[in-house]
């Protein structure tokens, strides 16, 4: 199958049995999906990686196309919800499975390219949700500046030559793009686990399943600002014992001293979601509070500007995360997992990763938009991405009642329907600021 060659939504995929069985599951999905899904899709391969395409059915032919790479980005709502607002979208699954987490940027140049080819496509802007923030953000940082971006010797880990002559897209959207997949996993680290290598110990004062540190079973949890701060300092300091380790593995294995794959392992212990203290304690500031007055787009569609806090509920139970494990070799760590800090919300050294989107969007000149959701937890994120954005077009807006994928928060209202237009709000602005640009 040639790259870019396009698969009837009726046909049987035939690839080697990796692919072959994403793209099934592709095809099954957005069968299932099939009462709501765009009359002209198709099933595609770009380069290695397999995605969606979707035409609107209706309206003038898009001479603006949408891409999003991103995990299992092709069940995504962006790929149908663009789509009935008029513009070409590309939905692919993130395939790289590789140590070099950088890689990545190969299949989403690979998605540019296939979108350029299309008759009539005269723009096309990257949608950067969640992790997709990290991919596009990386992808035209290194688009805009070359592979002297990503190889300063700053970074934990160096892209390779291949990234170069990337060709940039026009615009970058941040639907609710998180700080990094580094900087994710560094807030995702529980510090009170260790291990002697025979059972899993937990030190109470960093605990933060322990109700003498803020924490409430049956909700809401409150940890104090001297528990954050302690907290935050240890989940760094974590985070740099992995990053020694790592390097120290990586050495061994480039001298040759190291032969067994098995002994190039990094594992971080305690590791959850619900390690997040944002997604146990939604009041705290660093995370759920904007720093100034923003526009916040509320649910009748009106603008206002004011300071800004999430509505997120928190549900998160921090105990669940004791016996989470994530590993990786030491070269999959340093490309997708470390970054170096000394405070894992307010020491962040964000460009010692190449997935931080927090740094790479500081390399972003083309047009950008941050649209946080307001009952989620990175509205400081993106603001802080938003303020040292250096791009003359860019623009900040929070949807009011809004979950991470854009759905109204229902458990977050006070009255029934308080948030119901979050999700076509968030998608008629997003349709709007394309066409006023675009």
């Amino acid at each position: 199958m040639t790259p870019g060659a396009s698969i009837p939504v009726s046909a049987r995929p035939r690839r080697a049995a990796g692919v072959a069985a994403t793209v099934l599951t592709v095809m099954l999905v957005m069968a299932a999906g099939a009462a709501r899904a765009q009359s002209r899709s198709e099933f595609v391969m770009v380069g290695r990686a397999p995605g969606v395409v979707h035409r609107p059915d209706t309206g003038p032919a898009p001479h603006v196309a949408v891409l999003y790479e991103n995990g299992q980005s092709v069940t995504h709502p962006m790929c149908e919800e663009m789509a009935r607002r008029g513009f070409l979208t590309l939905c692919i699954i993130e395939s790289n499975a590789g140590d070099s987490w950088e890689d990545v940027a190969l299949e989403v140049k690979a998605g540019v390219e296939y979108l350029r080819r299309q008759p009539g496509i005269t723009k096309v802007v990257l949608y950067g949700h969640s992790g997709g923030g990290a991919i596009s953000s990386f992808y035209q940082a290194v688009a805009e500046n070359g592979v002297a971006f990503c190889q300063d010797p700053k970074k934990l880990s160096a892209c390779s030559g291949r990234l170069a002559g990337m060709p940039p897209a026009d615009g970058v959207l941040f639907p609710d793009a998180h700080p990094g997949m580094a900087v994710m996993d560094l807030r995702m680290i529980n510090p009170s686990v260790s291990s002697d290598g025979l059972k899993f110990r937990v030190d109470p004062a960093l605990d933060p399943s322990n109700p003498k540190n803020g924490f409430h079973p049956s909700g809401p949890s409150h940890y104090p600002p001297d528990f954050q701060e302690r907290y935050f300092k240890a989940q760094a300091q974590v985070m740099g014992q992995l990053i020694a380790k790592a390097q120290q593995l990586q050495a061994r294995v480039r001298s040759g001293e190291i032969t067994d794959p098995t002994a190039d392992k990094v594992a971080i212990l305690g590791f959850g979601m619900s390690s997040h203290l944002g997604n146990v304690d939604t009041g705290i500031d660093s995370l759920m509070k904007t720093r100034q007055p923003r526009r916040l787009l509320r649910n009748d569609g009106s603008i206002v500007t004011e300071t800004i806090r999430s509505v997120a509920a928190g549900g998160f139970a921090p105990n669940s995360t004791r016996l989470g494990v994530s590993e990786g070799t030491s070269a999959r760590f340093l490309s997708r997992m470390a970054v170096r800090a000394t405070d894992s919300v307010n020491g962040v050294d964000y460009c010692t990763a190449n997935s931080a989107t927090v740094c790479n969007s500081q390399s972003i000149r083309v047009p950008v938009l941050f649209i946080a959701a307001g009952a989620s937890n990175f509205i400081a994120d993106e603001e802080l991405m938003f303020e040292t954005s250096p791009a003359k077009d860019k623009e900040y807006i929070v949807v009011e009642g809004a979950t991470h994928g854009g759905q109204p928060c229902k458990q977050c209202e006070k009255t029934s329907g308080q948030y119901s237009n979050s999700e076509r709000n968030m998608y008629d602005y997003i349709s709007k600021w394309i066409t006023q640009r675009f």
